[in-house]
């Protein structure tokens, strides 16, 4: 398969991180973004916990097979174990395209001196996201029997349509507002009532 990449157009907003919530449950969930590259890996390491995902370019991902921050295997099986011990910056830039990983001997010599740092893992920028979000607030319930004003008034209005449709069953009606009281213990909504003359 070939890829005419002088025709293919680059796609816009490659390089906007997704923007995130904490949940109640202190879960990670994807709220927008565009639907790019960094959105497709943060969906995969969301689903997959325990894969490690790098996402940067051959320089900074070969700064990280030698570097030791972001816990990586460091046993003798890893195809990078030799990545640390080549100081030779063509031998670095030799080895690093063997893997995949073509950078320059210019570039090489940079990452030895820490002029390219290793990039994060997205596991990383996610427990990041969810030590910088504050503790969700637990709502503060109102003392026991301390109704506010306004609910008190919206169960006056309820009471009061209420009466109506009765009421009009017995030719009466709703006079004035209805007064309302309330006590840790009793609620008292008051209406005043009069025959309705219109009938």
């Amino acid at each position: 398969m070939s890829v005419a990449v002088s025709r293919l157009r680059e796609r816009k907003d490659q390089s906007t991180f997704p923007k995130l919530k904490v949940t109640a449950a202190n879960k990670i969930k994807i709220v927008s973004g565009p639907h790019n590259v960094w959105r497709r890996l943060v969906e995969i390491s969301l689903d997959s916990p325990d894969v490690e995902i790098f996402y940067g370019s051959h320089s900074e991902i070969l700064a990280v097979l030698i570097s030791d921050k972001e816990a990586l295997p460091t046993d003798q099986s890893a195809i990078w174990s030799d990545l640390a011990l080549l100081d030779d910056p063509d031998d670095l830039s030799e080895r690093g395209a063997s893997l995949g990983l073509r950078s320059s001997a210019r570039s090489c010599r940079r990452i030895r001196d820490g002029g390219i740092e290793p990039v994060h893992s997205i596991k990383c920028r996610l427990r990041q996201v969810l030590v910088q979000t504050p503790p969700a607030k637990v709502s503060r319930r109102r003392p026991a029997g301390r109704i506010s004003k306004e609910d008190l008034e919206e169960l006056a209005k309820v009471v009061t349509e209420d009466f109506r449709k009765v009421g009009s069953k017995y030719f009466l009606r709703v006079k004035g507002e209805p007064k309302i009281s309330s006590s840790p213990t009793k609620v008292t909504i008051e209406l005043l009532v009069e025959s309705d003359e219109s009938w």
